[in-house]
């Protein structure tokens, strides 16, 4: 094989390797099967199925569950790093992450849960939920996949847009993240609630 026909061989593979990872970032759990139909580009499944191997025994996606050649993967924390460096926004992981951090919140307040148009109002833009009824509160859950300067900066625009002393839940998905999160909490004297809520998924 000449030389410029392996180089141009091994950047196809790598742009595979790529495609195949954001593809997974963006639906979060995927089989080999669910590739094949969803990746923009049509590649045979076997050829799927070798770049899975390779990406998984290079650590940047994992299986969740392993029924002989039937895998589900998701992105390892690796994978994950990889395509936020590129600037790619993972939709998957982490969103269905706070989804569940969400839906475990809604499942214990009192009241009406609002999650949907927060964004039409300043008070509510930087809020994941509310929970309107007896014992009205805000819910901020921190996005482990983004640097923790964000959640910093939606907990001041609350402030900004309500009060320090409204009632605020602050869900965080690892310990180190909800540490970091109580120390600026108590810094800045702010009467919010910080919980940590492991989900792995």
């Amino acid at each position: 094989m000449p030389n410029e026909t392996l180089k141009q061989f091994k950047r196809q593979f790598l742009t595979l390797d790529h495609s195949i990872m954001q593809t997974i970032g963006k639906y979060g759990h995927i089989t080999v099967s669910g590739l094949v139909k969803l990746m923009p580009e049509k590649r045979p499944k076997n050829t799927i199925y070798q770049r899975t191997r390779a990406l998984t025994e290079w650590g940047y996606i994992e299986a969740v569950i392993d029924k002989r050649k039937n895998k589900i993967f998701r992105l390892s924390l690796r994978g994950a790093d990889e395509l936020e460096m590129q600037g790619v926004s993972l939709r998957g992981r982490s969103f269905l992450q706070i989804d569940l951090a969400r839906e475990a919140w809604a499942v214990n307040q009192i009241g009406f849960i609002e999650s949907l148009g927060l964004d039409a109002q300043p008070t509510t833009k930087p809020l994941d939920a509310v929970s309107k009824g007896e014992a009205p509160k805000a819910l901020i859950v921190d996005n482990p996949y983004q640097h923790t300067a964000k959640t910093f900066q939606r907990i001041e625009d609350f402030v900004k847009a309500a009060s320090s002393s409204a009632p605020l839940d602050i869900v965080v998905l690892t310990e180190h993240r909800a540490v970091e999160l109580q120390r600026y909490v108590n810094t800045n004297s702010y009467n919010f609630t910080v919980l940590l809520q492991v989900i792995d998924i």
